[in-house]
């Protein structure tokens, strides 16, 4: 014989399963029903309308300019940053 808190163990194993199956199948039947799956689908039919504008690009001098641009120039490297830290800590103290 099975011992009782196998049962029990058993028994809360079912209880919870059936929950879970439960909850589940709820969840599922609100999604189909949800306005969230219904998307409105737009159709715009531009074929007796006279659109009118102005096609930009870019010019190639710019985008060979930037692939040949030297970043390093715009880079400084230092290793002392305690001005910068001690006047964040005054910040800090007069804001309190």
């Amino acid at each position: 014989m099975k011992s009782l808190a196998i049962k029990t163990f058993h028994w809360l194993l079912a209880i919870t399963f059936g929950l879970t199956l439960l909850v589940w199948q709820a969840e599922l039947a609100l999604a189909q029903n949800s306005p969230a799956q219904k998307q409105k689908r737009t159709n715009v039919d531009f074929e007796d309308q006279l659109v009118q504008g102005e096609v930009k690009k870019p010019e190639l001098f710019y985008l060979l300019q930037k692939k040949q641009f030297n970043f390093g120039k715009l880079i400084k490297l230092r290793e002392n940053f305690v001005p910068e830290m001690s006047k964040t800590a005054e910040d800090i103290e007069k804001a309190k």
